[in-house]
């Protein structure tokens, strides 16, 4: 004879059932829970006393603040309504301007000597300054070029860090 261990005593096939009875089967569930829920309610009454849920109700049922938090819900859903119109009829309006080929451009490269020439360095000191991947500059308050100092960390073409003096 085979054993049974528990797990196949039950068979659930809802596709076999009829639809009575799953009515049937879901009105017990909720029926169940709504019990399970009722139990609990010593308990949610003192969690909610104990935070001060008492003091709200009284505001919003007794004084009648349910009817202001209405009125005021329907000028906040309108006000969200009109923002949201607005941003979604800006998006198509920049979705129509701006559709077709791609217009963004890379930037133009900064040649050695044009940069040499803006920060009045001389031709040992530009190539460096071009190649690194950070660099610090000290300017006079007067807005010429006191000092530039090159990270550690090398760029591209492996120029070491050193301090450029102006």
């Amino acid at each position: 004879m085979k054993s049974h261990d528990g797990d196949d005593l039950i068979i659930e096939r809802p596709d076999l059932q009829s639809w009575p009875l799953v009515l049937g089967s879901r009105l017990i569930t909720a029926a169940m829970w709504g019990l399970y829920v009722y139990l609990w309610l010593p308990l949610l009454t003192l969690v909610a006393w104990v935070l001060g849920l008492d003091i709200a109700y009284t505001q919003m049922v007794t004084l009648g603040g349910f009817q202001t938090a209405l009125d005021l819900w329907l000028l906040f859903t309108s006000v969200i309504v009109i923002m949201g119109g607005a941003l979604l009829g800006w998006a198509r309006v920049n979705f129509y301007r701006f559709r077709g080929a791609d217009r963004r451009q890379a930037p133009a490269l900064t040649d050695e000597i044009r940069m040499a020439i803006d920060f009045g360095l001389a031709p040992d000191q530009r190539s460096p300054l071009h190649y690194c991947r950070r660099a610090r500059l000290d300017h006079d308050p007067d807005g010429s070029l006191r000092s530039v100092e090159i990270d550690a960390e090398p760029g591209p073409a492996g120029i070491p860090s050193r301090q450029i003096r102006a």
